[in-house]
């Protein structure tokens, strides 16, 4: 009768599980640090937008401190467009814009003031949104389930 010999070269399965589990637990931890922080920078894009809108309106005041026409959705107002950056657009992957003017009397200022409405693409609320008031400055923003609005006051 021969001797059993051990193979030496190999893994054996409780080797292998092992391995998979760990990879498992990982996963269950990097997964969501990475989901946040693709949502943090998804946020901070948008907000880079909104504050380019905002130096634009504040640029059109001072230029012309008449009344602006508002915007539809994804659509950027003809009065803002020559203040704006070449080629910016209210209608990105993330989120679309709606540039509205308020009347003083519809304004929580009581001056006229302008709104810029975001609302991100379905598939990103409210996750997004949530993210978008945390990060932006509280009094100025009403937040809804759906979309942020931005105010600007002159």
């Amino acid at each position: 009768m021969k001797p059993l010999v051990r193979r030496t070269h190999g893994y054996t399965l409780i080797e292998l599980l092992t391995v998979a589990v760990l990879l498992a637990i990982l996963a269950a931890i990097a997964l969501p640090m990475f989901r946040d922080t693709v949502h943090n920078a998804r946020a901070a894009n948008i907000l880079g937008d909104v504050r380019v809108v905002q130096i634009a309106y504040s640029n059109l005041l001072a230029d012309n401190p008449t009344w602006t026409r508002n915007g539809g959705w994804g659509r950027v107002p003809p009065d803002l467009a020559p203040y704006l950056p070449e080629g910016f657009n209210f209608q990105t992957e993330m989120a679309v814009y709606r540039w509205v003017r308020l009347r003083p009397r519809a304004s929580p200022w009581g001056v006229g003031s302008a709104m810029l409405w975001v609302r991100p693409v379905r598939n990103l609320r409210p996750r997004l949104v949530d993210k978008l008031a945390r990060m932006a400055n509280q009094t100025m923003i009403i937040k809804r389930r759906n979309d942020v609005r931005f105010y600007m006051v002159p």
